[in-house]
């Protein structure tokens, strides 16, 4: 029988391999063996599935995408599903409160892959190194002594404002590569809106935070509301973004005199 071979999309899309997962499981499909390594300067996972048609290969390689492998009636199968599957998903996104329900549960329940993640710990360290050339150059960051209170202060961070600002500038209002042709300009309304958020609050219920008004401030704030903005619309998920805000932010507060900035 005629072997077919379909490429689906980017390797990276995580919408897309969690679109073709649930196809296949719809379509019946059992997964048979499961493998994934590097070879070169290239991620490999692999996996073989047995449908009603034979059996099925899925693999994804970076430069070469997410593919599907097998007999032309099982890849034709599969890829039908998976054209049902992602346009329910596009129906449910068109519905104001469902879509954002969705995009929020979608971006907590999703998890980098590990290509992913390493492409996260890069955008971290550009991010990092941007922040403190200028915050040490401005004066906005200096080192002190420990703060002390660091574990009531890590358990205070990562709810408010590592959970408590992602989920709503980059789980709720930043769109998937699924759901708009314009991520940059998504990308620059949440951002936007996010380092707009922080002298709001010093011009109302936080007036001793006067470092939130001041100019070398609002620009870390921006670059690191980016960096976040692309870890989560990269991975689709919103856990590398929380990380890195609730990491910089204790690291701040800590040894860099976010404490007495904050009054």
């Amino acid at each position: 029988m005629a072997q077919l071979k379909r490429v689906l999309g980017e390797e990276y899309d995580s919408d897309l391999r969690a679109a073709l997962l649930m196809a296949l499981l719809e379509s019946g499909a059992t997964l048979k063996d499961r493998w994934s390594g590097v070879g070169g300067s290239q991620d490999i996972s692999h996996e073989e599935w047995e449908t009603s048609h034979g059996p099925l290969v899925v693999e994804a390689e970076t430069y070469m995408g997410l593919s599907i492998e097998g007999s032309e009636p099982a890849v034709e199968a599969v890829v039908a599903r998976l054209s049902q599957v992602r346009e329910r998903q596009s129906r449910e996104a068109a519905r104001p409160s469902g879509g954002l329900k969705r995009r929020l549960a979608t971006v907590l329940k999703t998890l980098p892959d590990a290509a992913g993640w390493r492409w996260c710990a890069l955008v971290a360290l550009a991010c990092g190194a941007l922040m403190s050339a200028i915050g040490f150059w401005t004066g906005l960051y200096r080192l002190t002594d420990t703060a002390p209170g660091l574990p009531l202060r890590l358990l205070t961070v990562w709810l408010i404002p590592a959970l408590g600002e992602e989920i709503p500038f980059r789980g709720v209002l930043l769109p998937g590569r699924d759901e708009t042709r314009r991520p940059v300009l998504w990308i620059a309304v949440s951002t936007g809106l996010y380092v707009a958020w922080h002298p709001f609050e010093t011009l109302t219920f936080l007036p001793h935070a006067t470092t939130f008004l001041r100019w070398d401030f609002l620009v870390c704030t921006a670059i690191l509301g980016l960096a976040c903005a692309l870890m989560r619309l990269r991975t689709g998920s919103l856990w590398p973004a929380v990380l890195l805000h609730g990491g910089f932010v204790v690291a701040w507060q800590t040894w860099l005199g976010g404490v007495s900035a904050l009054g």
